[in-house]
Parts: structure tokens; sequence; C-alpha cells
């Protein structure tokens, strides 16, 4: 969702004469200025901008309107945001030649896809309007940049001169934009949990850590269970691949993925 749309307009007026113009110059445009994506929500934002001309030698008067529209992950099309300064006309000063206008529309959330949909209107002395246009602006992309934690395996392996302990070797990933930091990986046994926990003070984007637990041995078949950020520390962008259950190997089978 978009939280808290804050929305900071300006208006750039150019008084030209239409002379001044230049030739057959389009009547009307829209685009994206700047798209800025941030772990911080209210650092996530766009600018969007219109312009248009005079068609009437700077006798007519001219409006601007700004419409948000949002497309979240695996929708097909995009949908009308409402919030306050949006969907208003903005009005040109009498006898401008050109009018520009910038719309910023901060604390936009993520994931998900954002364009600006600019419509345009022009009023004759009579207060009639006799033309009107929109454009669509080009997208602002906003990815979800967190950080996103996945156990890829567990690996279980005898300990030389020992008969009742295993060594077993947990596998977790940070697959997400970010890094992270602080937080548990824990793994239980046949339902009953290896302590201490192992911590991990930072894990990069695109990075991996291989973590060591000693604990007693596993019956084959039994599940053998990870969990990163067992205290639920980290932020992600996808909470529902931390854990990963896999068998206890027979005797002789070192691993298990």
């Amino acid at each position: 969702m978009v939280r808290r749309l804050i929305l900071i307009a300006c208006a750039g007026l150019l008084a030209l004469p239409a002379a001044a113009q230049a030739a057959t110059p389009p009547r009307a445009s829209a685009q994206l200025d700047r798209c800025h994506a941030s772990l911080d929500p209210a650092q996530r934002y766009a600018v969007f901008s219109g312009a248009m001309r005079s068609l009437l030698g700077g006798q007519d008067r001219m409006d601007m309107r700004f419409d948000l529209f949002r497309r979240p992950p695996g929708a097909s099309a995009f949908k009308r945001v409402a919030a306050p300064g949006l969907g208003v006309w903005n009005r040109a000063d009498p006898g401008v030649g050109r009018f520009r206008f910038k719309q910023k529309v901060e604390n936009l959330g993520s994931p998900a896809a954002y364009r600006a949909l600019v419509s345009f209107r022009w009023t004759n002395a009579d207060g009639h309007v006799f033309a009107r246009g929109q454009h669509l602006t080009a997208i602002c992309r906003q990815p979800d940049l967190r950080p996103n934690l996945r156990v890829a395996s567990i690996t279980a392996s005898r300990i030389a001169g020992d008969r009742t302990s295993n060594r077993y070797d947990v596998v977790v990933r940070n697959d997400g934009a970010s890094a992270a930091r602080g937080f548990d990986v824990s793994l239980s046994l046949g339902g009953v949990p290896v302590v201490p926990n192992q911590k991990v003070g930072l894990l990069r984007a695109g990075q991996g850590v291989t973590l060591q637990f000693t604990g007693p041995r596993c019956t084959a078949g039994a599940p053998m269970v990870a969990t990163a950020d067992a205290g639920g520390a980290v932020s992600e962008s996808n909470e529902a691949d931390n854990e990963l259950t896999a068998a206890c190997p027979s005797l002789g089978t070192n691993s298990a993925r």
C-alpha cells in the first residue's frame, strides 16, 4: 500500500509571447523526472512533471491535474491511488504562454510500480473548456530492498572419537537486496532444540554463511529443522522461506538437503 502520501507540488510559469515559442511545439507532455528507491519508506519518492502551451497566444487559461496509479506485484493492471493533493486541477496564471508543473509523491510503498496520468485542459475567456489532453508518464518501480534470509541446507556428519554426538552444518543465505544484521539461527533434532543458537552479526546481500552446531546423534528419518532469524529480528522481503526441514540421514550418510 501507499502509506500516507506526502505531496509536494511546484509550478513553473513562463510567460512567453506566442511568437517566441518554437514552431508547432507539442501542446502538452508528461514525464517521470525522478524515481528514488530506498529501504526507508520516507525516502521512497517519485517526481512527475507536465508541460503545456497556450493555444490562443496566452489568451486562454491552462489547467493540469496529476492522478497516481499503482500496480502491485502479480497484478496485470494499474489502479488509481486516492490521496489528498492528487486529482485536483492546478491553474496557470493569466497570460502565460507555457505552463509547467511538478508533482512529487513521497512515502511510496514497496514492492510496487507507479505511474502518473497527467490531464490537461484549456479554457477560453468565457470559461468554457475548448480542448483537453492526457498523457501517461513512464513507470517508477519501487523494489523491495529488504534482506531475505533462507536456510539452504542442513548437513549432518559424525565426529571422530565421539559416539554420542554429530556435527550439523547449516547454510544460511541472504537472497535479498540489502544486508541482514544481528540475527540468530536455531536447529532442532526430532523436536528437541540444539543449544545454544548460533548468532550472525552481518550477512551481506547475495552471500551465505555456514554455521556449525554440535548435538546428539539424531534418529534416522527424524526431522532436522533449521530456522534463520529465529528471534524475528530482521524485517525481510519474504518471511516464508526462513525454515528448512530435512530428514536425519541413516548411519553412513553424511548429508541431507
